[in-house]
């Protein structure tokens, strides 16, 4: 991201996560990799961490450091966005993807829609793949 944005710094890349329940459509977060992914950004990055979570009304206290915000003023406001649980809300959408932001999918909701943009955008990342991994923040900044 930083690469196509010289101008920006790392504190200035503001990343979204979509989800942090342990599954779809629910308000449990026990156990939920959605959030320890969450956790792990927030310690890591210097920029601002943004949750969109349609099924809470309070980010637990270890997501102290991150605002919780609607799925809207995510969309608007960041610059990588996370897809982490694939809550019913999410894919029910209008929203437009832009060329100058970064999409990660880690639950197959948005990667059908990246292959209508142009440039590389958006990635999904299969289950397999991320679970039990620490998903790696700085690389997403950086490139």
């Amino acid at each position: 991201f930083l690469q196509a944005n010289p101008d920006k710094t790392v504190k200035d890349v503001s990343i979204a996560c979509y989800g942090i329940a342990f599954k779809p459509d629910i308000d449990d977060l026990r156990e939920s990799p959605a959030l320890q992914i969450v956790e792990s950004i927030m310690n890591n990055h210097v920029g601002d961490v943004l949750v969109i979570e349609p099924n809470v009304q309070k980010l637990p206290g270890l997501l102290s450091k991150a605002e919780k915000v609607s799925y809207e003023s995510g969309w608007d406001a960041a610059d990588i966005h996370v897809m982490l649980v694939d809550h019913k809300d999410f894919k029910k959408t209008d929203l437009k993807f832009r060329n100058d932001k970064k999409y990660i999918d880690l639950r197959g909701v948005w990667g059908f829609l990246f292959k209508a943009l142009s440039g590389n955008v958006g990635v999904f990342v299969p289950r397999k793949v991320w679970m039990g991994e620490k998903l790696d923040v700085a690389g997403l900044i950086n490139e």
